[in-house]
């Protein structure tokens, strides 16, 4: 099933220049150390902006002189949204990780514009809804784009236990296939639902997402594990993400 990404984007982008509004610029983002609200917006309205140049193949421009911080924020997500809306889907271009195409990118910005959603309304002590579904996919981003990435890069080497991601609100379930196992075991690991793991998290498909990001972390998530608990450390003590 392909998500509405690009209408999950707009959103998001929404609900963000809404927050940063009402915050000092000069708060603290917690989920962010040493990042203040200020630093989340440019971060944020630079990826945008990145993408934006991926996505059409134009160079890269910079924010709207004259304009407020949140004004320029929302005319840069507005410009990318539009973007996204106007190519085709399976237009090619370079990307994190395939399909090389546009699709990616409304994808991955759907979920970069929502995890930093996230990180404002934190710091405004708020919370924000993350839909099932694509945080689901987003924690299959994580595990089966983000991560394999990581390695290739060198970043992160393999890691050795299987680890599964059991959300509670979604039909999905999400493997984490580890190296130790052999690739005729990994296959069938993906193939067969009753293949063991390591160790199971099983919890709201948002607190999964945001685990993976580090929002969240063993003692404040709302999950349950079952198995070995030191292959969920060692997983989320890895470089899942860039």
């Amino acid at each position: 099933m392909t998500l509405p990404y690009v209408d999950y984007l707009e959103s998001a982008a929404a609900e963000f220049a809404a927050v940063i509004e009402q915050a000092d610029p000069a708060a603290r983002v917690p989920s962010c150390p040493g990042w203040t609200i200020a630093d989340l917006v440019d971060h944020l309205a630079g990826i945008h902006r990145w993408a934006l140049s991926k996505a059409t193949g134009e160079p890269e421009t910079d924010a709207d002189a004259g304009l407020t911080t949140s004004a320029s924020f929302r005319l840069g997500a507005a410009r990318l949204v539009a973007a996204l809306r106007e190519l085709p889907a399976d237009q090619s271009c370079w990307t994190l990780y395939p399909p090389e195409n546009v699709a990616t990118w409304a994808r991955r910005q759907a979920l970069e514009t929502t995890i930093h959603l996230w990180d404002a309304a934190a710091s405004l002590g708020s919370t924000v809804s993350i839909d099932p579904e694509l945080a689901v996919d987003g924690v299959a981003e994580v595990v089966e784009d983000l991560y394999p990435r990581q390695v290739r890069l060198g970043r992160q080497t393999p890691l050795d236990a299987t680890v599964e991601f059991a959300p509670t609100d979604a039909a999905r379930h999400v493997r984490l296939t580890g190296a130790s196992m052999s690739a005729g075991a990994a296959r069938d690991a993906r193939d067969a639902e009753s293949s063991s793991a390591a160790a199971t998290v099983t919890g709201a498909a948002a607190d999964i997402l945001l685990l993976l990001w580090g929002r969240e972390d063993l003692e404040s998530a709302d999950i349950a594990i079952t198995g070995d608990l030191d292959a969920i450390r060692t997983t989320l003590a890895a470089s899942l993400t860039p």
